[in-house]
């Protein structure tokens, strides 16, 4: 049984949760990379939450969230990606970002928290 299997994902899971939000989860090495398909809401990001908290209750997995389909990152969205660096970093593991548009770099920067993140320009760089 692989780790996302046994916190209750499929190999690699594709397609819409609950109806709400489209996100991809699969397994590269020693991280879940997780990849929203659409834009982080008040009206999703509560399913995101539960996927992130989902898999760093129940696998010792990094985490690597992949943003290439989000141009665009509110308070909610920085807040969650913020619990999920806090969670980690307790239990002695990685959180990271990958394919980092320049619009969210640039959020990050001005809310001085860029720093706290490990960011990945490719997979390559990743693994």
């Amino acid at each position: 049984m692989n780790k996302l299997t046994q916190a209750g994902y499929k190999t690699a899971y594709i397609g819409k949760t609950n109806t709400i939000m489209e996100i991809n989860i699969s397994i590269k090495e020693k991280y879940a990379i997780i990849e929203p398909r659409e834009e982080i809401t008040l009206f999703n990001n509560m399913e995101f939450k539960n996927h992130l908290s989902n898999i760093i209750e129940n696998t010792q997995l990094n985490i690597i969230i992949d943003l290439t389909h989000i141009r665009e990152a509110n308070s909610i969205f920085i807040s969650t990606l913020l619990f999920g660096l806090r969670k980690l970093t307790v239990l002695g593991r990685e959180f990271g970002l990958i394919n980092v548009s320049e619009e969210i770099y640039n959020i990050l920067k001005l809310a001085n928290i860029l720093n706290k993140f490990q960011i990945f320009n490719s997979y390559e760089d990743l693994l």
